[in-house]
Formats: structure tokens, C-alpha cells, sequence
């Protein structure tokens, strides 16, 4: 669900929650903790930049974290337990808590958002959509994207049915995929023991990789992967779907009840 349709569903809601500040944002995480965190992070970082100063300045946020997640890409690769059944319940604590809208602080979890929507009562924002409209309004003229992402996600296609029917061509840095998943899910991956200088240094290659297929633009499309980039500069732009999606959320919270409505200047 595009940020504009969730923004238009709150606004009408606002009446029902007289005592609310503004649209209190539900992040279904856990899936790693690490990158939960990280979310969290951006989402206050991005509030700074807007203007807070004291704690009553930020956000109300309300986080589900449920490690027990079964992971994303055994699931898809591999016909292993579904992870729809946690993601259900998380979605179903942060209603019940006071969630307004949801977002799944996980790429590959995206496989299940179709599902997800259609037995949880709150907008869902959608990692995928936002990315999507953010390249075509920031990005209008590149039409070669290098996607970082776990075999999961390219398996799954996602991003590619969202990317390629609008005219890009998604280039997939085969055979450093491997590596790019030993970085996050072997022994010393930051899956296993976090973000250290061995898995770093493996993204890095595989985003060298990239470049050198004829990336124009680098899209991070795993959490774990943009904790490893995070702050890096390179020769082509950068687009980090989770700094889109965190920079969706504030939006969302800090104007859907405002009396000027979106400012979609994210």
C-alpha cells in the first residue's frame, strides 16, 4: 500500500484517537535484532534532523521483536517453515498495543506482504513501493540498478516485479552471491556474531562487483546489508531501502494529522 493510500486511511481515522499526537507506527522486527535496532536508530536520527530536541519531540513507536522467526530465505529456497504464521502474530500485538499502521523491518519478509495485508486490519507500508516511487521521482534517468540482496529476495523476485515492469534492468552480481550470503548467514556473518570486518569487507567486494556489471545505482536491498554500508561513498548513488522506508514512517507520523496533510518530501 503506497504511503499516499496509508496517509488518506489515517486521516480519516484521527477522530477516533482524540489523545494521540499523531499515527503511532508499528515496526514487525526481529528478523535480525541487529537491523531492528538500526531501524529504530534512523527513525530517531531522521526526527533530530526535523527538529527534535527533548524526548516529548519524538515519535511514539511500538516494536514487536520475535527472533523465533523462521527465516525468510530457507523458506523460500528451501520449502522451510513459514515465517506468514509470526509475522501474523506480530502484527496482532502491535494492533492490540495501538499500532495505527505496520512496517515489516525485513526485505525477504516482503514475499509474504500480499498475505500479510489481506489478515491484518492496519495499512501496511511496503519496503518495495516506496523504493520504488522514490527512484522514479530521484532517480528518473537511471535505468541500470545493482541489487544487494539475499538469494531469498532474488529467488522471490523481489523488487525485479516491481522494478523491471517499469523499464529498469535489475542486475544481479553472480557468482558473488555466494559471498554475499556466506557475509551474512556463514559462522562469522552478521547473522552469527554481527557486523564485523570480514563481512564488510566481503560486501564491499560484491558492491565492487556490481559496479563493474554496469550498475548506475547500488539499491540495498537486506537489512544486513545496509548495516555494513551504512555512511560508505561510491562512485555510482546509493539508495538503502531501509533509510527509504524509515524516512516513509516519520512522514507518515508527523503529517497524516497535521492540518497541512503530506509534504512527500522525503
Amino acid at each position: 500500500m503506497p504511503m499516499e493510500s496509508i496517509l488518506s486511511i489515517l486521516q480519516s481515522r484521527k477522530k477516533q484517537h482524540p489523545l494521540k499526537p499523531h499515527p503511532v507506527p508499528g515496526l514487525l522486527g526481529g528478523m535480525g535484532p541487529e537491523s531492528t535496532l538500526d531501524f529504530y536508530r534512523r527513525i530517531f536520527e531522521i526526527s533530530v534532523s526535523r527538529g527534535a530536541r527533548r524526548d516529548q519531540d519524538h515519535l511514539q513507536v511500538l516494536i514487536s521483536i520475535l527472533p523465533q522467526t523462521p527465516d525468510r530465505t530457507q523458506a523460500i529456497l528451501e520449502q522451510g517453515e513459514s515465517p506468514l504464521p509470526y509475522l501474523m502474530e506480530s502484527a496482532s500485538r502491535l494492533e492490540l498495543a495501538g499500532a495505527d499502521f505496520l512496517v515489516v523491518i525485513c526485505n525477504t519478509a516482503h514475499y509474504y506482504l500480499d498475505d500479510l495485508r489481506q489478515r491484518c486490519n492496519l495499512p501496511i507500508l511496503s519496503f518495495e513501493e516506496e523504493t520504488l516511487d522514490y527512484l522514479k521521482s530521484r532517480y528518473s534517468t537511471v535505468k541500470r540498478i545493482g541489487l544487494l540482496a539475499t538469494r531469498g529476495t532474488y529467488q522471490a523476485g523481489i523488487y525485479r516485479r516491481y522494478l523491471e515492469p517499469e523499464g529498469y534492468q535489475v542486475l544481479i552480481p553472480e557468482p558473488e552471491v555466494d559471498k554475499l550470503m556466506e557475509a551474512i548467514y556463514g559462522p562469522s556473518g552478521i547473522k552469527s556474531v554481527g557486523l564485523t570486518s570480514e563481512s564488510q569487507r566481503i560486501i564491499e567486494q560484491v558492491v565492487q562487483a556490481s559496479i563493474q556489471q554496469g550498475a548506475e545505482l547500488l539499491l540495498l536491498a537486506c537489512t544486513e546489508i545496509s548495516l555494513a554500508l551504512r555512511g560508505h561513498q561510491w562512485p555510482v548513488p546509493v539508495v538503502d531501502t531501509v533509510d527509504v522506508a524509515a524516512h516513509r514512517v516519520v512522514e507518515i507520523a508527523l503529517t497524516a494529522w497535521s492540518e497541512s496533510g503530506s509534504q512527500h518530501s522525503v
